[in-house]
């Protein structure tokens, strides 16, 4: 598409090409003063004949063996895969992949997976876990734990509390992965009366998890 328009006064014209891309509609456009117009089309010729797309931003579904469908919610940049069920949503901003479930009953369970980079390099999962226990200003209630967990078949720390948040009183189930310097922290937020009904998703999300090869 070609046209022109007055910008400031200054008589100025556009060439534009439209691309559907995934779910998106994508515009590149070129803009030059009218009289110079001529001058760089070319170019922007050669820009579009050198441009090109990279893979999906999203994902297509996956089943697994009882055939229901997830769908990653982890980023490009993240070096893990995290799937979830296809009935939650996945966050869409933010750094940290994640997703939550809605439902008109009250239900806004949520989980996140963060990848955290220290400065210095971590002990251990379980060190890592007894250190953001004293950094934490909430009282937390332990109810389970496990120092021999699993996360994409490496050893990690996983532990269930309760605790209080913004008001609210909320289960959580956390497990730490620790390597080198950098913590991979799986998170299950919800109500107590919520808790259990996504156990069985939670599981098989954990399950699913895997590093990019």
């Amino acid at each position: 598409l070609e046209y022109f328009a007055s910008v400031d006064g200054e008589l100025m014209s556009f060439a534009t090409v439209f691309a559907a891309y995934d779910v998106y509609i994508v515009s590149l456009t070129y803009c030059a003063i009218s009289t110079h117009y001529a001058d760089r089309l070319e170019d922007f010729e050669n820009i579009i004949s050198y441009f090109t797309f990279k893979q999906p931003v999203f994902a297509p579904p996956v089943q697994d063996d009882e055939g229901n469908e997830y769908v990653l919610a982890s980023h490009e940049k993240n070096v893990f895969n995290f799937y979830v069920p296809s009935t939650w949503v996945v966050a869409e901003s933010g750094e940290i992949a994640g997703a939550y479930f809605y439902s008109t009953e009250g239900d806004k369970s949520n989980v996140t997976l963060m990848e955290y980079v220290s400065a210095y390099e971590i002990d251990g999962a379980k060190e890592y876990w007894e250190d953001f226990q004293k950094q934490y200003d909430q009282p937390i209630e332990i109810v389970s734990v496990d120092e021999n967990a699993k996360l994409a078949d490496r050893d990690a720390f996983a532990v269930e509390y309760k605790t209080s948040m913004n008001g609210g009183n909320y289960k959580i189930k956390q497990i730490f992965l620790a390597s080198s310097n950098i913590i991979y922290i799986f998170t299950y937020t919800s109500t107590e009366q919520f808790y259990d009904a996504h156990l069985d998703e939670v599981a098989k999300m954990i399950e699913m998890f895997e590093f990019k090869k």
